[in-house]
């Protein structure tokens, strides 16, 4: 072999190391380049008709990644868990995000409207995110098939391992029955007595 054919071959194995370097970071920079583009198209707000909704139903919809629960309880269903001890409860906080943080978890503070038929919150359980199935569990509101938690028609944990109610988020509800739902960073402008509708 020639004296000059090293050299070469080392140009050639320089030369084909950063060609494959440069080529790996520009697909990185595109891969974060769409990454964030994904995240603009992401809405800021999600709306839902809650006529749409039959009394005795429910509803799921995602928004940041997430699944949030939309329930129209019967009359039958408020008027249960209206007799609930507050005292009984193992979160006696509200974890609405529309509220101050110590806010009691009586069911008006965790209400979407004042009559208290319709609900919105979490469908994550809050022990370790599993999905909770609707209309299960021994309070017939919410069960967490994965450990056995128990939640309320309210949301409010009831028995086993889960440590707090299913978050409501922040939102608001126009006169005609149109819920928004906002990111968890919004910090609602008016005090959660206006945020529902009658």
């Amino acid at each position: 072999m020639p004296k000059d054919a090293l050299p070469h071959r080392r140009d050639f194995l320089t030369y084909a190391t950063i060609g494959t370097a440069a080529v790996g970071l520009g697909a990185v920079v595109h891969g974060l380049g769409a990454a964030t583009f994904a995240r603009r198209l992401e809405p800021e707000a999600i709306s839902i008709d809650l006529n749409g909704v039959a009394e005795g139903t429910a509803i799921t919809v995602k928004f940041k990644g997430k699944p949030w629960v939309i329930r129209h309880r019967t009359a039958k269903e408020i008027a249960e868990i209206d007799d609930t001890n507050l005292g009984n409860l193992p979160d006696p906080l509200a974890q609405n995000a529309n509220l101050e943080k110590q806010a009691p978890a009586t069911d008006l503070n965790r209400r979407a409207t004042a009559d208290g038929r319709f609900t919105v919150m979490s469908q994550n359980c809050t022990h370790l995110g599993c999905v909770v199935l609707i209309g299960q569990g021994d309070f017939n509101g919410y069960f967490c098939p994965c450990h056995g938690g128990h939640f309320d028609t309210s949301g409010r944990v009831r028995k086993g391992p889960p440590p707090n109610n299913l978050p409501i988020p922040a939102f608001e509800i126009t006169e005609s029955g149109v819920l928004t739902i906002f990111p968890s960073s919004y910090i609602a402008s008016k005090r959660f007595s206006d945020l529902i509708y009658r």
